[in-house]
């Protein structure tokens, strides 16, 4: 049971930060607006765009929402010389035996690489390690990362993720 609670955070943990750089950009672009009004604006040529686009290929809007979001979440990486970069700081090495990871100076090897393992870091270190085992590809992941203002969520299985904003103030407790 121990074990099942900590893949339930770590996964949880894990597709929230994927999605964590999507949204800060997000909320970067709105802060950046000058006003409510030009921010909508944006977000109505955004939406018009889609609709747009939707028409010209005979495909529904929620078919190119879908379309959009796996490009954007799922969209292959090319390694250079067996590294791929995550960030300026963090690297996964796709030509080894082992899983491996670099996180600034520090380095972390896993499992074989035929074994799945789920890992979540900061910008020093592997903070949690999860063994998946090999039915992983069966299961349906939803991951959820509670912070003071916000909460981050990430269907996995869709593609599909987003955040609400919080306002404990109001709250109902």
């Amino acid at each position: 049971m121990l074990m099942i609670r900590k893949i339930t955070v770590f996964l949880l943990i894990l597709g929230c930060i994927i999605n964590l750089t999507a949204v800060q950009a997000t909320e970067r672009a709105m802060k950046n607006a000058n006003n409510q009004s030009s921010q909508e604006t944006l977000v109505q040529g955004l939406l018009t765009t889609i609709e747009n686009f939707s028409r010209e290929h005979n495909i529904s809007t929620g078919q190119t929402y879908k379309l959009f979001a796996e490009l954007m979440q799922a969209m292959p990486s090319f390694s250079k010389g067996g590294v791929g970069l995550i960030n300026n700081d963090l690297y996964v090495i796709t030509k080894e035996s082992k899983n491996k990871v670099i996180i600034g100076k520090n380095e972390w090897i896993g499992n074989n690489y035929n074994e799945q393992q789920l890992i979540v870091t900061d910008d020093s270190k592997v903070l949690s390690v999860i063994n998946l085992g090999p039915n992983f590809k069966n299961r349906k992941l939803h991951f959820i990362l509670f912070k003071p203002d916000v909460i981050f969520f990430y269907d996995w299985d869709k593609f599909q993720g987003g955040f609400y904003k919080r306002d404990v103030t109001t709250s109902n407790e």
